[in-house]
């Protein structure tokens, strides 16, 4: 939904209390805080997924017991 559908499908999938808690190693643009919300985490995948380009895709993983979004670049985290 975030690298294909449109924004309504994407919040659709996510549960009302989402929190999204991001590390990047200091090596790609993450937030610094928590977001929480289905609408706020939403918007900013949906914002993230746009500037990911062609070689960009995102998985839905199991991390640490619980379903996560990884965004892969030319087959790389």
């Amino acid at each position: 939904a975030a690298s294909g559908g449109g924004i309504e499908q994407l919040l659709a999938l996510l549960a009302p209390d989402v929190r999204l808690v991001s590390d990047s190693g200091g090596k790609a643009k993450a937030p610094r805080r928590i977001i929480e919300s289905a609408d706020k985490v939403g918007r900013f995948l949906f914002a993230v997924a746009g500037e990911l380009g062609p070689d960009g895709e995102i998985r839905v993983v199991e991390l640490n017991g619980g379903p996560a979004a990884v965004y892969f670049i030319g087959g790389r985290v």
